[in-house]
């Protein structure tokens, strides 16, 4: 019977119609077994979330419901109306993982892009696994999330920016 369920929850990634991270059918079938065997020895966790959730996730609560209704037809267990919140969790959960896993992903492929650029620009080949190159991702990556937040700083670095220019003497082919 586990094997019919695990099926149809893996249904259930086509049926959510979005993004969720690798793990998520694992997670969700790990905390089902529990939640079954609470379930049978009479203890109901309540999930003080349970309204909000209704309202504001609208969608993985009706996914939270097909999967209760699921879960007694096969398995004819009846799971208290309280796991539907938990069983939503999971989805969200596994959205916001895919999410931050795509904005690294993308966050690393500008990166890469970025350095690509620089060693054209200035024809010179950057060793990765240099001290310097650290550095310049850190620095990379925190101006990228602030455009993608759109954060402006203010600063005076100009007037280092224009000594550094002075003082070391790339060709002037970027960005001219």
């Amino acid at each position: 019977a586990w094997v019919h369920v695990f099926n149809y929850f893996t249904c259930l990634l086509d049926r959510g119609g979005s993004n969720l991270s690798d793990a998520f059918i694992f997670t969700l079938a790990d905390h089902l077994h529990f939640a079954i065997q609470r379930c049978q020895e009479g203890m109901v966790i309540e999930n003080m979330l349970f309204y909000e959730l209704q309202h504001l996730y609208v969608k993985e609560m009706e996914l939270a419901q097909w999967a209760r209704r699921l879960i007694y037809r096969r398995l004819f267990v009846n799971l208290p109306k309280e796991e539907e919140a938990n069983i939503a969790m999971h989805f969200i959960n596994a959205q916001l993982v895919a999410k931050k896993q795509d904005e690294e992903s993308d966050l690393t492929r500008m990166i890469e892009d970025v350095t690509s650029i620089v060693e054209k620009e200035l024809n010179l080949l950057i060793n990765r696994d240099d001290f310097n190159y650290s550095r310049f991702i850190i620095h990379l990556q925190y101006l990228l999330k602030r455009k993608d937040k759109k954060v402006v700083t203010h600063t005076s670095n100009l007037k280092m920016f224009e000594k550094m220019k002075e003082e070391f003497e790339y060709p002037q082919t970027t960005g001219q």
